[in-house]
Order: structure tokens, then sequence, then C-alpha cells
């Protein structure tokens, strides 16, 4: 994207339908359940509205990561009355989320060899649910 006296003009993008915003979210919001089933003994995953209830509480917490080290998910009566309440690192988010970085990465190398730029010549990535633009 290039801007020009307040004029924005996409130079290039690249579309990847398996990977977005939302794979990110329900990455962490696997992790949270996952962290409930040790806690309490119960799998939560078959349960359509605990899954939502983290799924919402998941995205807070992925747009905190992006600018804390640590974030809070502390979710009142997820389920049968048990409150969860769970602290996510950033370090813990990365790892999880390891090979979703990967994949876009590996998107990011493709839109660079199909527009003919180099690393050198991008200032900054926008990631928009499924697609890259610089």
């Amino acid at each position: 994207m290039e801007v020009n006296s307040g004029i924005y003009r996409v130079l290039s993008t690249n579309t990847d339908y398996n990977i977005g915003g939302t794979h990110f979210t329900e990455t962490l919001a696997q992790h949270l359940a996952s962290e409930f089933q040790r806690s309490f003994k119960h799998d939560i995953r078959g349960n359509a509205r605990a899954m939502v209830k983290l799924m919402n509480s998941a995205d807070i917490a992925k747009h905190s990561l992006s600018t804390l080290g640590s974030a809070n998910c502390f979710l009142d009566s997820l389920y049968e009355g048990q409150d969860f309440d769970c602290t996510v690192s950033r370090a813990r988010f990365e790892l999880l989320c390891s090979p979703l970085f990967n994949k876009c990465i590996e998107a990011i190398r493709a839109l660079l060899q199909q527009s003919g730029f180099t690393a050198d010549d991008i200032n900054k990535v926008i990631l928009l649910y499924f697609s890259y633009l610089f």
C-alpha cells in the first residue's frame, strides 16, 4: 500500500483462506479449553455455549497480547457454574500460534515473489482476515 497526499493505493495483495485472525483466536480458545479441562476434569469442547464464551475471551486476549506481555481470561460461570480464570503470556500465545505465523511468513514470501518487491521495500504488513497487503 502506498500513501500519497492522503490517498491510499494497494500495491499488491495475497489471499490465503487457510489463515486469518479467526484462526489465531480459535487456537487460543482451544488452549483455554484444554486449561479448563486440566483444572476441572471436564472437556467443554462439545458445549457450543461455553466455546462461544471462550472464543470471545480469546479474541479479547489476542488483541491485548499485541501490546501487552500477558492477558487475563476470566469467564464467570463458564460451564456448570464453574468460573474460569487463566492468564496467557505473549510467549505462550506465540508458541501456540507458531504454525500460523509460519503460514503468514510463507504467504508474505509468495506475495513478495509475485509482486517483485523485496523485504527491504516493505515497511509494514497488514493482515486483513485472509489477505495480506503492502
